[in-house]
């Protein structure tokens, strides 16, 4: 099995529905991502000398660039490691470390600091550059790379609250529970939904991604790249049928905005929130602008 299967079904399906949108205006179709990640698993197996089971690094704010990055890393057995960019350097390179990271995809801003903070056998791609897009332009693709049910696909790192970050290895088995899970117990999913990356991709918001894929829907990423609510009731209102992931916080930062603009709802299919306690009261009143929109989860990243 191989996680990244799921875009090959779906591209057969659904060639011509965006995969990954930025702000209102698709990126990808299904078609062009297949094509995209077999010359970028490729560039990564023959350019980078990578073998399967070697690990990559994704340190990017939310991203049109971070699905293809992962799904070229699956498609060619590799496992990836998405720091949040939030992160001091010297968290990230002790990740880089930790996780004996062989490649780094990340952004012109990071892309110094990290290289000076980290072993020299590291590569460092920044993803503005033309160096990046060559990954994507090669002649050569390969074909999606078996992987074991147990084989890892994600190291997710956790915060380190009760001391150095750790990595949790995800196989290809958990992520296909995980979306098998989010069917069972959250929502179904058609191809016309979307979901709206507005925390980071690099922890929970990025799980989602699995689910949808599978059911060839969207995966919109905000053009701010982050939290900005006035952004969040326009993307919804643009898409429609659109969830999201959100922290306690931000959902209650959604309810705040809402109480006092009174924006159009009809587009939020589903509001995920976790990653934190929400108080009996704040959930009574997120449930009377929201309604039964709510979904509660908790430990995907830790035990999906």
């Amino acid at each position: 099995m191989n996680i990244s299967s799921y875009l090959l079904q779906s591209a057969k399906k659904y060639p011509d529905r965006p995969i990954i949108s930025f702000g209102s205006k698709p990126y990808l179709s299904y078609y062009k991502m297949v094509s995209r990640v077999k010359k970028g698993a490729a560039t990564l197996r023959e350019r980078f000398k990578l073998s399967p089971g070697d690990h990559v690094a994704i340190i990017l704010r939310n991203s049109p660039f971070y699905l293809e990055i992962m799904y070229s890393c699956w498609f060619a057995g590799l496992a990836v490691v998405p720091v949040n960019s939030k992160l001091h350097a010297r968290e990230m390179a002790f990740i880089i470390d930790n996780a004996t990271i062989k490649l780094c995809f990340t952004s012109t801003e990071l892309a110094d600091i990290l290289d000076s903070t980290s072993k020299p056998e590291v590569k460092f791609v920044d993803v503005s550059s033309k160096e990046y897009q060559e990954i994507f332009s090669r002649d050569s693709e390969i074909d999606i790379q078996p992987c074991r049910p147990d084989d890892p696909a994600w190291l997710f790192y956790t915060s380190g609250t009760t001391g150095k970050p750790k990595g949790v290895v995800l196989t290809h088995e958990n992520l296909e529970a995980l979306s098998v899970s989010y069917f069972a117990s959250v929502d179904s999913i058609s191809p016309q939904d979307s979901i709206l990356h507005v925390a980071p991709m690099s922890h929970a918001s990025g799980f989602y991604n699995f689910p949808h894929v599978y059911a060839g829907a969207n995966n919109v990423v905000p053009e701010s790249g982050s939290f900005d609510t006035r952004e969040i009731f326009e993307l919804t209102n643009e898409w429609k049928k659109t969830s999201l992931f959100v922290a306690p916080t931000m959902l209650m930062r959604m309810v705040s905005w809402a109480q006092t603009y009174q924006p159009n709802l009809e587009g939020i299919k589903t509001i995920i929130f976790g990653g934190g306690p929400m108080y009996t009261n704040d959930l009574l009143d997120a449930k009377k602008i929201f309604g039964q929109r709510l979904a509660q989860i908790y430990a995907q990243g830790e035990s999906p």
